[in-house]
Parts: structure tokens; C-alpha cells; sequence
């Protein structure tokens, strides 16, 4: 969140729905690391609408997947 968005008042606020986001988030794909790092093996994508300040927002979850450890990547 914050290497995306520190400036936006939205995405810091987000920090505090991280909790209900990976409750109420729905899994979209897995996807291989096409990246050429080897930081994550693979990443998991979940998606979660979100109101912050009474607006709707869609967040993207991100969870990054070494050697079958799952890891936060970002919001």
C-alpha cells in the first residue's frame, strides 16, 4: 500500500481494511513469476470492494508465494 500510494489519502486509510480485505477477498488466479526474479515463486491475485470515507473502491490483494511460504506483497 504505501509503496503505491503514500501520498493518497485512500491507500494509506486502506492499511486499516487490510484485515476485512483478506477475510472478504475472493481468489481470483495464481500466476507464475514472469519477472525474472526470484523473489516470489509465484503470486496469488484476490479481489474485495472496500468503502473508505463513503466511497467504493475495488482493492487488489496480492499474496506473493515462496517455496511455499505465502508472503503479503501488496495492496
Amino acid at each position: 500500500v504505501t509503496s503505491h500510494g503514500e501520498r493518497d489519502k485512500a491507500h494509506l486509510m486502506s492499511i486499516v481494511a487490510i484485515p476485512s480485505l483478506i477475510e472478504k477477498s475472493i481468489f481470483i488466479e495464481e500466476r507464475l513469476n514472469e519477472k525474472g526474479n526470484d523473489k516470489y515463486d509465484s503470486c496469488r491475485y484476490y479481489v474485495c470492494g472496500v468503502k473508505i470515507n463513503g466511497e467504493d473502491y475495488t482493492a487488489k490483494v496480492v499474496i506473493g508465494v515462496k517455496d511455499g511460504s505465502i508472503k503479503t506483497k501488496s495492496i
